[in-house]
């Protein structure tokens, strides 16, 4: 493994919006996520993908 090609803190403040997101379905809120928040998961399942491999 190493680490991805992006600063220390840029990865955590996207694990915690990731963290969040994951926070607000497992509690079924009512509000949908915002747009601008729709497409991180993705993101970070890239940067995860490229952690790995």
């Amino acid at each position: 493994m190493k680490w991805p090609n992006m600063p220390r803190e840029r990865f955590v403040g996207l694990l915690k919006r990731v963290k969040d997101m994951r926070d607000r379905i497992a509690r079924f809120d009512e509000k949908p996520p915002p747009h601008h928040l729709i497409d991180e998961p993705t993101t970070f399942a890239e940067v995860m993908r490229e952690f790995v491999s």
